[in-house]
């Protein structure tokens, strides 16, 4: 399956200010050990991410959706210029590589070969993720989005970056107001264009990402 190509856009990028199973809101230091190329049913493209923290904490299927088959750009991309800016990376093609990735029949993480962007894995980062609470078919459901991103040496936002900020000074502020987000009940898990959530407690019941 072919990926969606991704080139810096620093002043897209500047819009984001901001062991187990990672369940709280918060700032989050660590690496991508996943970053794959997706596309849903409906040809909307997408990044989807593993993410593993300094002291072994994990997230998985963290996805942000980047832009739609004809060509709208969705908030997802702003991200991914963020990750690319924080990375010092400027362009990224998808690549055939084995991965670590959860396999929902063996219900287990296996080796399996993805397309995947290896210039966004195993590179520290630092990680803003935020818990989404909603509820489908009357059962309470949560995923962990990817809110923003910060560089982990000097503290500073992709917007400080790219105005050259002397100093950090806006992530406290941003991790002081970062709060869980709740969803009002709906026919359908909400899974849209931020990111995604946890494998083993309902990933299995997902339905296939529409827009």
């Amino acid at each position: 399956m072919a990926g969606h190509s991704y080139s810096l856009n620093a002043s897209n990028a500047a819009k984001i200010g901001g062991t187990g199973r990672i369940n709280a809101t918060g700032p989050y230091e660590g690496a991508f050990t996943r970053a794959e190329a997706v596309i849903s049913d409906k040809g909307t493209f997408g990044v989807e991410f593993d993410f593993k923290t300094n002291d072994g904490a994990t997230a998985s299927f963290l996805s942000v959706w980047t832009e739609k088959s004809n060509g709208e750009l969705l908030s997802g991309a702003a991200i991914i210029d963020a990750l690319l800016l924080l990375m010092r990376v400027n362009d990224v093609e998808p690549k055939p590589i084995q991965v670590d990735k959860w396999d929902k029949v063996a219900k287990a993480v296996t080796k399996q070969r993805c397309e995947c962007f290896p210039e966004l894995m195993n590179k520290p980062i630092g990680l803003l993720l935020q818990k989404e609470l909603s509820e489908y078919q009357g059962q309470p459901k949560e995923r962990m989005l990817i809110y923003g991103a910060y560089d982990i040496a000097s503290r500073k936002t992709p917007k400080e970056i790219v105005a050259k900020t002397p100093k950090a000074q806006a992530l406290e502020t941003i991790i002081a107001s970062l709060k869980d987000k709740q969803v009002k009940p709906q026919s359908s898990p909400a899974y849209s264009g931020g990111s995604g959530g946890q494998p083993p407690a309902y990933f299995d019941d997902m339905p296939n990402v529409e827009f």
